[in-house]
Order: structure tokens, then C-alpha cells, then sequence
């Protein structure tokens, strides 16, 4: 799930993670696949980490975005320049 650490080195330096619900990048424009556990069981641990220690709680910032698709298609390496991406958090 994380690249370059650890689930505790990331949460101990308070870094950012984006992560996909589904695991993965949708292989299917415009559907999503099923949700996964894994994204709920690492704020509880990070919650429950912060609480023992007195640091701050996790803050979790649900967003959508579209036309990731077209910037890192699936099975491409490297990205292609130039494309748009649009987002919004959510409430």
C-alpha cells in the first residue's frame, strides 16, 4: 500500500497518502469496482496510534477526480504531459 516505508513511517511524519478505494485504478471508465477494507483499517490504526501517543488525529479528505485515465492510462509507465485532471473534495 505505501511505497518508500512503512505504514508507521508514514504516520509518524504526518504524510500525505492518496489511495484508491477500489486497490487499484478503475480498468472501467466511468464504473467503479469494489470498495476495499484497507483504507478504513489504516486510519483506525493511525487513529488509534495517535491517541496513545497525544498527536494529532488523522485527517481524512474524501475527493473524486476524473481523467486520471488520460494521464497514467493502465499499463503505462510513465505519464503523458499535457492532459487535464479535475477534482473536488467532498463534504
Amino acid at each position: 500500500m505505501f511505497v518508500g516505508g512503512t505504514e508507521d513511517t508514514h504516520t509518524q511524519t504526518h504524510a500525505q497518502v492518496h489511495l484508491f478505494p477500489e486497490g487499484v485504478r478503475s480498468r472501467t471508465p466511468n464504473k467503479m469496482g469494489h470498495l476495499r477494507k484497507g483504507v478504513g483499517r489504516l486510519v483506525a490504526a493511525a487513529a488509534a496510534q495517535a491517541t496513545q501517543h497525544g498527536t494529532p488525529l488523522p485527517l481524512v479528505l474524501p475527493f473524486v477526480h476524473a481523467g486520471m485515465e488520460d494521464v497514467l492510462p493502465v499499463g503505462q509507465m510513465l505519464p503523458s504531459m499535457g492532459q487535464t485532471v479535475r477534482w473536488c473534495v467532498m463534504p
